[in-house]
C-alpha cells in the first residue's frame, strides 16, 4: 500500500511538470507576459527539482521516503495554492518553485523504498511500475486538465491538487509505519534485501 502512494505522489510530480504548458500559454496571453517570463516561470519547477537531486537521495536514505514524500507533497500542495490564487507572475513563479522543491524526491522515494522493502529480483519490475504511472501523470496533465481549467478555473483546479496532494500526504504518514527506513532512523544500520 505504501509503495502505491508513493507511486501516485510521482505520478502527481509528472501532472505539474507538464501542467505549465497547459496553464501559461493562455494566462501569459491575458496577463501581457512576455515569453521570456513565461518561460522563466515555468522553467523554476525544472531548477527547484534539479537544484533538490542530490538532496533527495539524502534525505530519502535518512529519513524514509515516507516522511519525505509527506512533507514533499504539503510543501508541493502549497505551491500549488499560492499558483492557483496567483494575480501576479511573481507569485506564479513563486508557486511553481514551491511545487518543485516539494515535488523532488518522489522518483528517488519510490526507488529507495523499492529497493528496501522488496527483493531484489521484483526492483526492475517496481521501476517500471513507477516510471509508467509517473508518465501517466504527464497525460492527466495535457487534456484533462485543459478541459478541467475550462470547467473550473484555475483557482479551483490548483486548489483541488493542493487538496489531493495534502490527502495523499496523510496517507503516506499513516501507512509510514511500514516503512522501515523511517522507524529505524538515520543512526542504525539497515540490511537491505
Amino acid at each position: 500500500m505504501l509503495f502505491s502512494a508513493l507511486v501516485m505522489a510521482y505520478l502527481i510530480t509528472f501532472f505539474y511538470r507538464v501542467s505549465a504548458s497547459v496553464v501559461l500559454p493562455a494566462l501569459s496571453s491575458d496577463w501581457g507576459m512576455s515569453a521570456t517570463l513565461t518561460s522563466l516561470i515555468s522553467s523554476l519547477y525544472f531548477y527547484a527539482y534539479a537544484a533538490m537531486q542530490p538532496l533527495s537521495g539524502v534525505l530519502n536514505d535518512r529519513l524514509g521516503p515516507s516522511r519525505v514524500a509527506s512533507y514533499g507533497l504539503i510543501v508541493g500542495g502549497a505551491g500549488s495554492v499560492l499558483f492557483g490564487l496567483a494575480g501576479s507572475p511573481a507569485m506564479l513563479a513563486a508557486g511553481r518553485l514551491l511545487i518543485g522543491l516539494g515535488l523532488a524526491p518522489m522518483l528517488s522515494g519510490c526507488l529507495v523504498y523499492s529497493g528496501a522493502h522488496f527483493e531484489r529480483a521484483d526492483y526492475s519490475r517496481n521501476s517500471g511500475i513507477t516510471f509508467f504511472m509517473g508518465n501517466l501523470g504527464a497525460v492527466i496533465a495535457v487534456a484533462p486538465l485543459g478541459a478541467a481549467l475550462d470547467t473550473w478555473g484555475r483557482q479551483r483546479v490548483f486548489i483541488y491538487m493542493a487538496v489531493l496532494a495534502a490527502a495523499l500526504a496523510a496517507v503516506v504518514m499513516l501507512l509510514r509505519k511500514n516503512d522501515r527506513l523511517a522507524c529505524e532512523g538515520a543512526s542504525k544500520p539497515l540490511r537491505i534485501s
